[in-house]
């Protein structure tokens, strides 16, 4: 398997929007952040990122965050979706296209939600899916390096709570300005050179950085349904109508800017054939377990 998640790690490298984040990818953080979700019972997924220019939730993390949702379902692992008020409706409407039935919470702009609506759920990980995180300097920046603090929900201190009670936490993320890149500041700051200021410093367990964040809900989506002996029951054709979904609710593509059914400025061919690849290259488990260990 270790060869499996080498080759992932590559695949999510791949920097298509030139960004130089997508460099700390790990075979290593895959590993963990995979066997964490596979043991869990119940998982809180944040994710939803407000484009200031546009006054609009992207498409980069939903999709990524309801293929994963969809699939800790499958395998009878309940998701729960943190997200902000604002793009309660983009995330319904993937849910829906989906058919995933499981608790969504909208949470107010500008304040941090109390730890008990975390903590009483009592999940046995977290993760966050391309979603903004709090700088050195207290500020939520964009990638621009627009202070969007007012208009997203401060998810932060629930992944310092999640901590404090030993529960795992992984992050998604492809600029350094999300949830999870505390967790190799330094290496952050280094790649984003004259825009350092807008990386976080919120760290978790297991980051897993990518070219898009998408990329990486379909790697994890793909690795715990592997870790269950089970397999993906999403397509492309289902990933496409999802990515429809809930752009007719109002998500935008976060580069463009235009409400189209695009990810991060690229060709909607790139999306489909990086799900492609990253849901496949897994070995059958009659291969794994006569020649492999874990």
């Amino acid at each position: 398997m270790q060869n499996t998640y080498q080759e992932l790690a590559t695949l999510l490298a791949s920097d298509p929007g030139r960004r130089r984040i997508p460099a700390l990818a790990c075979p290593e953080a895959l590993a963990g952040a995979a066997k964490a979700l596979a043991r869990a019972r119940r998982v809180a997924l944040f994710s939803g990122f407000y484009i200031g220019q546009a006054a609009a939730w992207e498409t980069d993390g939903p999709l990524g965050t309801l293929v994963l949702a969809a699939t800790l379902s499958q395998l009878n692992i309940e998701p729960i979706i943190f997200t902000d008020e604002g793009a309660v409706d983009i995330f319904a409407a993937g849910m829906q296209a989906l058919d995933i039935q499981t608790p969504l919470l909208g949470f107010a702009a500008g304040v941090a939600p109390a730890d008990e609506h975390l903590l009483r759920l009592q999940p046995d990980a977290i993760i966050a899916i391309e979603r903004c995180g709090q700088a050195r300097d207290g500020k939520y920046y964009n990638a621009s390096g627009l202070d969007v603090a007012a208009h997203v929900a401060h998810f932060d201190p629930l992944f310092a709570a999640a901590k404090s009670q030993g529960i795992p936490s992984i992050a998604i993320g492809d600029g350094g300005n999300e949830i999870g890149f505390g967790a190799c500041l330094p290496e952050v700051e280094q790649l984003l050179g004259p825009r350092k200021q807008i990386a976080c410093v919120t760290p978790v367990d297991y980051l897993i950085a990518c070219g898009v964040s998408n990329w990486g809900g379909y790697a994890l989506a793909a690795l715990i349904a592997w870790e269950r002996r089970s397999h993906l029951l999403i397509d492309q054709a289902m990933l496409i109508d999802t990515l429809e979904q809930i752009v007719a609710a109002g998500a935008i593509d976060g580069l463009s800017g235009r409400n189209t059914a695009t990810v991060d400025g690229l060709p909607l061919t790139i999306e489909l054939d990086m799900f492609r690849k990253l849901t496949s290259v897994l070995p059958s488990r009659t291969t794994h377990v006569v020649g492999e260990t874990n």
